[in-house]
């Protein structure tokens, strides 16, 4: 057999096995899978419960419960920054609003049934809430 023919025999197959995959997998995606996607899903799967100091964060920063919602569906998990390790871990979530592009953060602590926000935070801002 020479090369030519090996060639196009080794092509076909290729070609059937993408057809075959494409028609067993074609749906899927595989960013579920990733770490960043499987905590957003975690923490939105379960209630989310808003501290009173994580309240007042928000309203002295001027975040509303659309930015949160907006960190929960397409933040970036700041692992370098949260406590995976704990019990219950923590995970810093970062995002950008479009609007005004300010950079902000909140920070999760998650349980067994719930999702608690313990605290928000702008790039460059604080505030005193106790």
């Amino acid at each position: 057999m020479d090369l030519k023919s090996r060639l196009m025999r080794y092509l076909i197959g290729v070609m059937i096995g993408l057809i075959l995959v494409f028609v067993f997998f074609g749906k899927r995606s595989c960013s579920d899978w990733m770490p960043n996607q499987r905590i957003l899903e975690a923490l939105s799967s379960k209630d989310i419960v808003i501290s009173s100091k994580s309240r007042c964060e928000m309203n002295c920063l001027n975040l509303t419960d659309a930015d949160l919602a907006y960190l929960i569906k397409g933040g970036n998990v700041n692992f370098s920054e949260s406590n995976t390790r704990t019990i219950p871990k923590m995970y810093l979530i970062e995002a950008e609003r479009s609007a005004d592009e300010i950079k902000y953060s909140m920070q999760f602590e998650l349980r067994d049934s719930s999702s608690v926000l313990i605290s928000a935070a702008i790039e460059g801002r604080s505030c005193a809430c106790d």
